[in-house]
């Protein structure tokens, strides 16, 4: 998971807390991260119309959805892309071995984080 998506989920999470506006600044010190940096993740949620920003000194970011219509999924495909639950972690198409030396566990891994990602709204984390 890249950082982006860790702040993103964070970012969302402390804004749904907060039930009001939150600038960059504050959320920047809560997350431990750079307002520069921080302010580069905000523009993308903004520009898919998660929050919405009022400039200014009293400024900041409010949600634009119901924090119960916003999973963890959709915040990590939005920074990350489709999650795919491809058998080879390598992603060969073929393998020499007759068996994968990994089993399912990759498959099963996969699965439990996405039901983890699908089944966890804003909401549940405030």
């Amino acid at each position: 998971m890249s950082e982006a998506t860790y702040l993103g989920m964070h970012a969302l999470v402390l804004i749904a807390l907060e039930g009001k506006r939150i600038n960059v600044n504050t959320l920047a010190q809560k997350t431990g991260t750079s307002a520069n940096h921080l302010s580069k993740v905000m523009q993308v949620l903004v520009r898919e119309k998660y929050v919405k920003s009022v400039r200014g000194p009293s400024g900041g970011f409010t949600l634009i959805e119901d924090p119960h219509s916003i999973t963890l999924l959709m915040i990590y495909e939005l920074f990350e892309g489709k999650i795919t639950n491809d058998s080879c972690p390598f992603k060969h198409e073929s393998c020499s071995l007759k068996k994968c030396m990994f089993g399912d566990v990759v498959k099963n891994v996969t699965d439990e984080f996405v039901n983890y990602l699908k089944g966890t709204t804003l909401k549940d984390l405030t």
